[in-house]
């Protein structure tokens, strides 16, 4: 087995291990985008209980 197949081994191992870290930062980053719009949901949600018993409170008010 000469150098250039040793080189070659380790060249592959090395781009295998960069498309794993690749598709390992792709699933975070969609983990983080859908973490991300459960969050404004659930934002949106609070607001909106918040503003209806504020206007339920500003009724009883009047």
């Amino acid at each position: 087995m000469g150098p250039s197949k040793t080189s070659q081994r380790w060249k592959k191992k090395r781009l295998h291990s960069g498309v794993l870290r690749d598709l390992e930062r792709q699933n975070q980053k969609k983990e983080n985008i859908r973490l991300l719009e459960e969050q404004i949901a659930l934002t949106k949600q609070l607001m909106e209980e918040r503003d209806k018993k504020l206007m339920e409170k500003g009724s009883q008010q009047s």
